[in-house]
């Protein structure tokens, strides 16, 4: 059982991660998203991003600054910075770990396509009866049982607690999200939440 000064530190280290990830971030898609100009990439200078984001010129450079602890946005400033940069505020937030997990589930539903093979089988069979399901704690428990047949552990194990609730909330909001699509769409995103819930959030 962790004590409270361990989670303060798991807090802290997954702070400072998205921290520097959200200042990276801006940073790149500032030197690109000015469009293309005669077959050349532009950037967006910190005034231009000021007057689109509606923010200060001071906050913009405080944003920016090689120092990711001066960098505090709040929801209203990150959704101002989406905006001006056509990119969803939850992108600003990635870290190159999100990224890494994300193509490895991309990677494993693209595996998915394939269903000659006995395991390949057997997931999809798994998914294609939680898409029917129209509860979305139904779909979360589906979830948990798609990963405990994709990695063979048994996540009702205390040492697979947390990765356990970030797959039930994970699969939970992919499912919220194409519960009026179709069943492929419901089954992938079953699939989708799951393998990027079972994750441990912070490393330290």
């Amino acid at each position: 059982m962790k004590n409270d000064n361990d989670l303060d530190n798991c807090h802290q280290a997954l702070y400072y991660a998205v921290q520097e990830a959200f200042v990276e971030n801006l940073v790149k898609t500032s030197r690109v998203a000015g469009g293309v100009s005669e077959n050349h990439l532009t950037h967006i200078n910190k005034g231009k991003l000021a007057e689109l984001s509606n923010l200060s010129k001071g906050t913009i450079t405080k944003l920016t600054s090689n120092d990711p602890q001066d960098a505090k946005p709040d929801l209203e400033t990150l959704c101002k910075l989406g905006h001006a940069l056509n990119v969803s505020p939850a992108f600003l937030l990635m870290t190159q770990r999100d990224w890494s997990i994300l193509i490895q589930a991309c990677g494993t539903l693209e595996m998915l396509k394939n269903r000659d093979g006995d395991k390949e089988r057997t997931l999809v069979d798994c998914l294609s009866k939680a898409s029917m399901l129209q509860k979305i704690d139904d779909a979360a428990m589906a979830g948990l049982r798609f990963m405990n047949e994709l990695t063979g552990e048994n996540y009702s194990d205390a040492e697979r607690e947390r990765q356990q609730k970030g797959i039930l909330a994970m699969t939970a909001m992919a499912q919220a999200a194409v519960k009026r699509q179709g069943s492929d769409a419901r089954m992938f995103a079953i699939a989708l939440g799951a393998i990027l819930g079972d994750r441990e959030i912070s490393q330290t």
